[in-house]
């Protein structure tokens, strides 16, 4: 966790996309699998704040300039009354910066791999033809690897490798609400803890339905407290844009 105090806060930019978007299938078909899937994009800034009090924030745009790859995606399969769901954010960022001081240049490298992951089972206690509300029960993810290079002039280069898996169990209530024939409302909340102190997430969006799939827009949040780690708190919060598709 050095890296992300001693570096730049934005790069753990890439936890940008650790929002959860979580997909049920519109349809339910007794005793017969229905699934679907989406992709989507994360415009999200990050909030941390170090064991030592210090604050900073990543906005959106100094996480895509140090982008090398991200993936956002997120699965689910739905039985009756029984829905699975599973989402994972993957994130590589490159970052570097050169500065000289009393004639000594000073270099730093920096690669952060982030991966954030929820894992739940959910079951349909409430449902009508408006509306449709699960509560889930699962396990979220956030799994840390940095590597971190510094180097002087006449000094030589020093190398520095952490990573840090901090796993939660969570419970939530996820649902639905019908506001046409194309338009629809959907939601999910969930709050754990484990290997953090605490952890929360709150997830809306508007959906509207076209003929192979479905476009979505909304808004994710989602925090970390934490004990007896470089990081105090972790906190990624914006706007989410997705498609989603249903077989």
């Amino acid at each position: 966790m050095t890296f992300n105090l001693r570096i730049q806060p934005s790069s753990l930019g890439r936890l940008a996309g650790l929002g959860i978007a979580v997909v049920f299938s519109s349809s339910v078909i007794a005793n017969d699998w229905t699934y679907s899937a989406e992709v989507y994009a994360l415009g999200a800034s990050v909030d941390i704040k170090s064991a030592r009090g210090r604050s900073t924030t990543a906005d959106f745009d100094e996480i895509v300039d140090k982008l090398e790859f991200a993936l956002f995606g997120a699965f689910a399969a739905k039985r009756d009354r029984l829905a699975l769901i599973a989402n994972i954010l993957y994130v590589n960022l490159n970052d570097s910066k050169v500065n000289t001081r009393d004639s000594v240049t000073r270099r730093i490298e920096a690669e952060l791999k982030a991966v954030v992951s929820t894992l739940g089972a959910g079951w349909e206690f409430n449902r009508s033809d408006t509306y449709v509300i699960h509560g889930v029960l699962g396990a979220r993810l956030l799994a840390l690897d940095t590597d971190l290079t510094a180097e002087a002039d006449s000094l030589g280069a020093s190398d520095f490798n952490e990573s840090t898996d901090v796993w939660d169990a969570v419970i939530g209530v996820q649902g639905r609400a019908e506001l046409s024939d194309q338009w629809y409302l959907s939601y999910y909340a969930d709050i754990g803890s484990g290997d953090s102190d605490l952890t929360w997430q709150a997830v809306t969006s508007i959906g509207y339905r076209l003929e192979n799939f479905d476009i979505s827009f909304g808004y994710q949040y989602l925090k970390w407290q934490f004990n007896e780690m470089l990081l105090d708190e972790l906190e990624i919060a914006g706007p989410a844009l997705g498609l989603r598709f249903h077989w």
